[in-house]
C-alpha cells in the first residue's frame, strides 16, 4: 500500500476499529488439488468477504506470503489464483497491510489489542500463545479447502458477536477506495 492510499484510508476510517488478521492460503484461496503446494484458486465468496470486512476492521495479512512486510507475495497469490486485479472491485487488496513476523504468526499480534484472527491451520505454538493470553476466543478457524461456505460461517460468527456495527459502517468501501488523497 502506498503512503497516499494509507493516508486516504485512515482519513475515512476511525483508528478504533478492531484488527482482523487474515491468512490467505486455505482462508481466501483454496487449493485446486489437495497436496499441491501452490495450485490455488479464489475461494467462494472471497471478494464479497473482503468487501464486507475491510470497512469494519483494520485488516492485516497474516500469511507466509508476505510475512516480511512486502505486499508483492499477497498480490501475486491473488493474481495467480485468477483474481481479475484490473477490476476496480479488487482494489480492496490494496487496503490490507501485511503483518510482519518471522517464526510464529502470533509475533505480529498484540494480545492486549482488540483483534480477530482467521486461519485455516494455526500452529500448536500459536494456539498455546492464545491460551496463555486468554484470547483463544479471537481465533476463527475455517478452511475453504474443506468447506466452500467457510467465509460465510466466519462472517456469521462476527455478526453474532457484534449485534450492531458502528453507525458510520455501511457502503463505505467505495469511500475507502476512492477517498481523496491529502497532500503530503
Amino acid at each position: 500500500m502506498t503512503a497516499k492510499m494509507w493516508c486516504a484510508m485512515n482519513e475515512v476510517r476511525p483508528i478504533t476499529l478492531p484488527c482482523l488478521f487474515l491468512d490467505i492460503d486455505g482462508v481466501l484461496l483454496r487449493r485446486r488439488h489437495l497436496g499441491m503446494f501452490d495450485g490455488f484458486e479464489l475461494a467462494p465468496h472471497c471478494l464479497e468477504f473482503l468487501e464486507w470486512a475491510i470497512p469494519r476492521f483494520r485488516c492485516r495479512w497474516l500469511s507466509a506470503r508476505c510475512r516480511k512486510g512486502f505486499l508483492d507475495g499477497s498480490h501475486r497469490a491473488f493474481r495467480q489464483a485468477g483474481a481479475p486485479v484490473s477490476d476496480p472491485r479488487w482494489k480492496v487488496l490494496h487496503l490490507v497491510d501485511p503483518a510482519v513476523w518471522s517464526i510464529d504468526k502470533t509475533e505480529a499480534i498484540d494480545p492486549a489489542s482488540d483483534f480477530w484472527w482467521i486461519d485455516d491451520n494455526p500452529s500448536d505454538h500459536d494456539r498455546q500463545w492464545l491460551l496463555a493470553h486468554h484470547r483463544q476466543d479471537r481465533l476463527i478457524e475455517i478452511s475453504v479447502d474443506r468447506d466452500a461456505d467457510a467465509l460465510h460461517h466466519a462472517r456469521s460468527r462476527f455478526l453474532a458477536v457484534h449485534d450492531e456495527w458502528p453507525e458510520w459502517i455501511g457502503g463505505s468501501l467505495t469511500a475507502l477506495i476512492n477517498a481523496p488523497v491529502r497532500n503530503q
